[in-house]
């Protein structure tokens, strides 16, 4: 089925890599964002790998929003790959 434990990912019939750069913000861009709730977004986001095959490469932060580098199978869309790390780290911005 599906092996996302080597560099490329190999799904069924194919061989495929799909990067895709989020941008998740605060909402009225107040600057919430602090070493503290970095550290629990950083664990929260931890387990997408195992629950969604979603592997994060890189995550930045600025004081109102942080960016996301990730990777994803092609049976996800677009749409599918920013939800579930928005739904992940929504406690953490209210």
């Amino acid at each position: 089925m599906v092996d996302i434990e080597q560099d490329i990912w190999r799904w069924y019939h194919n061989i495929s890599e799909c990067y895709y750069h989020i941008e998740i913000t605060v909402k009225y861009r107040k600057a919430l964002l602090n070493k503290k709730v970095e550290g629990a977004i950083v664990e929260a986001l931890k387990g997408l790998k195992e629950r969604y095959a979603i592997e994060i490469s890189t995550i930045g932060f600025d004081q109102n929003h942080m960016h996301i580098l990730c990777r994803f199978l092609p049976k996800y869309s677009g749409g599918q790959v920013v939800k579930n790390p928005a739904a992940e780290t929504a406690g953490f911005f209210t």
